[in-house]
């Protein structure tokens, strides 16, 4: 059986569209974005090399960031980025990775090139 390059990418399409279109998105009040603004002073997370390279928040509230290109550490908060537990081991090689929640079932998900 064949199947061409476009048939593909259109069940492609499908997929992607199905899922976004599945009830996964959620939104937000403009009251939750309200009141006076929270400022918190700058942490030193890191070092010597690295800084914040990205930070994603689970659908618990957790926030982790992961060192900036040349680390391959991150760090968890869950209380809203005030305090940081200590730095987790992704693995000795993982640089230049990327980080995303999978919005159907909350896992955090490290990709390394």
């Amino acid at each position: 059986m064949h199947l061409s390059f476009s048939k593909l990418f259109l069940a492609g399409l499908i997929v992607v569209g199905a899922a976004y279109g599945g009830g996964f998105a959620t939104s937000a009040k403009l009251e939750h974005f309200l009141g006076e603004p929270i400022c918190e002073p700058a942490q030193t997370l890191w070092q010597g090399r690295g800084g914040w390279g990205g930070i994603v928040a689970a659908r618990d509230g957790t926030l982790v960031v992961f060192q900036s290109p040349g680390g391959s550490t991150c760090r968890r908060s869950r209380d809203g980025g005030r305090t940081w537990d200590a730095e987790i081991l992704l693995a000795p090689d993982a640089k230049n990775g990327n980080a995303l929640v999978d919005e159907t079932n909350g896992d955090l998900l490290y990709i390394n090139p």
